[in-house]
């Protein structure tokens, strides 16, 4: 609703700068008429509405709950007109001929008699009885009580109704044996807990730690008047202020020790609005799939990897007005003064460089980080044999959370060919017992299928297909998923010194996996110098008409990644293409249709859009070449479906996806 402290806009126009949508708002309980639509009337002069009491909405908003006087039942419409300053009641009254049994009051007794009169009858709006109209007999008018107490009759006198005896009866139905689950597998109890790092001002500065912080918060003073941060002037009338807030963060190290307390003095942007205060709000970083490729490039080339931390990065930028690309623009224009050229494929990343020491030093206020352990949030464990990259420590703080420590590890992320369906109404009911925000859990596993992890991507992307309203059958499918990452917790990527040859991919797609839409899943693994950087799986936008469509929808998107890296390494000179890059596929109908003449589409292809076409010409330009392999020998065959642990560990192991406690492959 709109306030005062927010100039009488809503929480939701303050945000987006949009106009609240208030209009669909009715008073609770009023009349409504609901819509009969033409093919429900009996004759051309039957009736057009249906009188009914508004009752709320469903839960996604999009309809009115009406109940309908007529037949006592529940209507679910968009269609309908609102009376707001009538409101109709339907408390139905007792029938006090249908007792069974009466017992007077002794009216010899001391206390005062209470008679009719004394009995005021309540009226009341309140709808909770309302589900018990489809069986309750028709509205009565209630007997007249007499206004005089002295004629009161007896029958007229307070009674109290005894209840017979009562016994039990047996409910039989069908149950779905799919929504029975062990008891083991029930759960007991759950935790609600705020994260470590969310600390306030007055808790940083009242703490056991607050000698840490106000260091911090010091550094960060100092650092804004060094750079010239901020000016005092005089403040204008009407001027908008923007507020501040501090944020504190405590990083670690793989080990989750503290290293070090960092302070950050924050705008607050959420009072600003899109359009009017600013227009930009992105600033390029580098993507995982390039630090990917670097790594694989500088490990086969036995090169050594440094980092430097430049302190307070974003306030090096001058600014004559507020623009959110200003650091970008700063590192930039001093990189091409050196003689470096900006990538077009991928944007240097703001805040952590990996390249050079000296000159940098000289330029801005760094920190030399050397050869460390942790880079984005990735543990590196350096090895004679080459780099492996893993996320096991944060595995552990993903099990601890759900209290899955030290349960019973699983051999696969999701039962082979299992199949999910949106929840029912039961099964969503029966999960939101539980207070659990399924959106939350899903989505702190993206980063680590991004990273590091390949093996889980498929899982992760099929149960975030089920965010809006998730049953209990999804709750257990992710805890099954949890069940394998206590079995996979030290899994990771394994970049080796003998890494040769250029790029390789592998297109995969499972043709109407989904069973509600019958649409495809696609799914591709790309490698450089034999090592895995990117990887993919995602549901095709449109339904494929054959096997071989959904396969060619596939290599489409994979052909469009293949183009971008093959640019992305050719800008950084890591690698001579003087051959086309060779893309795996299982389908020999996919591999004619890509090798054929655009003028010469067969009857069942003509029909596809003609932008996924775009890979012939890459093939005809010499840019790629599709070959045919074995599907048992297909490396992608994992990020289409779930699949049995054979199957898993026969593509982990040939992508280099390796157990870290044994330092052998996933196998052992």
């Amino acid at each position: 609703m709109p306030t005062p402290s927010r100039d009488n806009l809503s929480p939701f126009s303050a945000w987006s700068s949009k106009p609240s949508r208030i209009k669909r708002l009715k008073a609770f309980g009023c009349k409504a008429f609901i819509l009969v639509h033409k093919n429900q009337r009996k004759w051309k002069l039957s009736p057009t509405s249906e009188e009914g009491i508004l009752l709320g909405f469903i839960n996604d908003n999009s309809a009115y709950k009406i109940l309908q006087i007529r037949d006592k039942a529940v209507i679910i419409t968009r269609h309908a007109l609102f009376v707001e300053d009538s409101f109709p009641s339907l408390a139905a009254k007792p029938d006090i001929h249908d007792c069974s049994r009466w017992v007077e009051i002794n009216q010899e007794d001391n206390e005062p008699f209470l008679n009719c009169k004394d009995i005021e009858p309540k009226h009341t709006d309140d709808m909770s009885d309302v589900h018990h109209l489809n069986t309750s007999p028709s509205i009565e008018q209630a007997p007249q009580i007499s206004e005089n107490p002295d004629t009161c009759h007896p029958e007229n006198h307070c009674r109290i109704k005894v209840i017979g005896p009562w016994h039990p009866t047996l409910i039989q139905g069908h149950i779905d044996s799919k929504k029975i689950f062990p008891y083991s597998r029930r759960p007991k109890a759950f935790v609600v807990s705020g994260s470590a790092d969310t600390i306030t001002y007055s808790r940083a500065v009242s703490g056991d730690k607050s000698s840490s912080w106000l260091d911090s918060i010091h550094r960060e003073m100092n650092a804004m008047q060094k750079l010239d941060v901020w000016n005092l002037i005089t403040l204008e009338k009407d001027f908008k202020l923007v507020g501040t807030t501090w944020v504190f963060r405590q990083k670690r190290n793989d080990l989750t020790e503290v290293t070090k307390y960092k302070a950050r003095l924050c705008a607050q942007g959420f009072s600003q609005a899109f359009g009017k205060d600013y227009s930009k709000n992105f600033a390029p970083t580098i993507n995982l799939h390039s630090l990917q490729t670097l790594i694989a490039f500088s490990v086969s080339h036995k090169l050594d990897f440094q980092q430097l931390d430049i302190h307070s990065a974003f306030l090096n930028a001058p600014l004559d007005e507020k623009v959110p690309l200003a650091w970008y623009k700063r590192l930039t224009t001093w990189l091409e003064g050196l003689g470096f050229n900006a990538s077009v494929s991928a944007p240097f990343f703001g805040n952590e460089l990996f390249f050079f020491k000296e000159d940098i030093k000289k330029e801005f206020e760094v920190k030399d980080l050397g050869k460390d352990d942790v880079m984005l949030g990735i543990k590196l464990i350096h090895a004679e044999s080459g780099i492996i990259i893993s996320q096991a420590h944060y595995v552990e703080s993903v099990l601890a959370v759900y209290g899955m420590g030290k349960c019973k590890p699983m051999t696969t992320p999701m039962v082979p060919n299992s199949h999910l369906e949106k929840g029912t109404q039961e099964e969503c009911s029966c999960f939101d017992t539980l207070n659990i925000n399924y959106r939350s859990a899903i989505g702190s596993l993206n980063c680590l299928s991004e990273a590091t992890r390949p093996d889980i991507y498929f899982a992760v992307s099929y149960l975030s297909q089920f965010l809006e309203k998730p049953g209990i059958s999804h709750w257990t499918a992710f805890l099954h998923f949890l069940h394998y990452l206590r079995g996979t917790v030290a899994y990771g990527l394994h970049y080796t010194t003998d890494g040769v040859g250029g790029l390789c991919a592998y297109s995969d797609a499972d043709w109407g996996n989904c069973r509600q839409t019958r649409r495809t899943v696609s799914g591709f693994v790309i490698s450089f110098k034999g090592f895995l950087v990117i990887w993919k799986s995602r549901m095709q936008p449109s339904v494929s008409l054959s096997k071989a469509e959904a396969e060619y929808k596939a290599l489409t998107d994979l052909s469009k990644e293949v183009l971008w890296l093959r640019q992305l390494v050719k800008e950084l000179s890591l690698c001579d293409f003087d051959s086309p890059t060779i893309i795996f596929e299982d389908n020999q109908g996919c591999i004619n249709t890509a090798n054929s003449d655009s003028n010469s589409n067969t009857r069942q292809m003509k029909h596809v859009d003609i932008k996924l076409h775009f890979i012939r010409e890459a093939i005809w330009n010499g840019l790629i070449k599709v070959i045919y392999i074995p599907s048992d020998k297909m490396l992608a065959d994992f990020m289409t479906k779930s699949v049995c642990r054979p199957a898993l560990v026969r593509c982990l192991n040939a992508l280099n996806v390796l157990s870290l406690r044994e330092r052998g492959d996933v196998e052992s």
